[in-house]
C-alpha cells in the first residue's frame, strides 16, 4: 500500500459492479457471505457503469455492499459543525 499513490479518476460504479460480478462467478457449496468493501474519496467521476446498474449487479450477484468515505493522509479532516 504504501507504493501507491493517489491520483487519476475514481470509478466507484464500475469497482462495484466489477466486484459484484467477480463474486458471483465463483459458485459455492455452501452459503456465503459475498462482501464488497468500498474505501474511496467518494468522487464518483470516470464511470461507465451508472449507480443503478451497479445496485442491480450487486442484488444479482447477491453481494452486500458496505462504504467508507476516506480521506488522503495530506488531506484535512472535515470540522464538525459548531467549530
Amino acid at each position: 500500500m504504501n507504493l501507491l499513490a493517489p491520483g487519476g479518476g475514481t470509478a466507484l460504479w464500475d469497482a462495484v459492479a466489477f466486484a459484484a460480478d467477480k463474486l458471483a462467478s465463483h459458485p459455492e457449496v455452501q452459503p456465503v457471505a459475498r462482501i464488497v468493501v468500498v474505501i474511496s474519496d467518494s468522487q464518483d467521476n470516470s464511470n461507465n457503469v451508472t449507480l443503478k446498474q451497479a445496485i442491480a449487479r450487486s442484488q444479482r450477484g447477491e453481494a452486500t455492499v458496505f462504504a467508507r468515505k476516506g480521506y488522503y493522509a495530506s488531506a484535512t479532516p472535515p470540522i464538525p459543525a459548531g467549530h
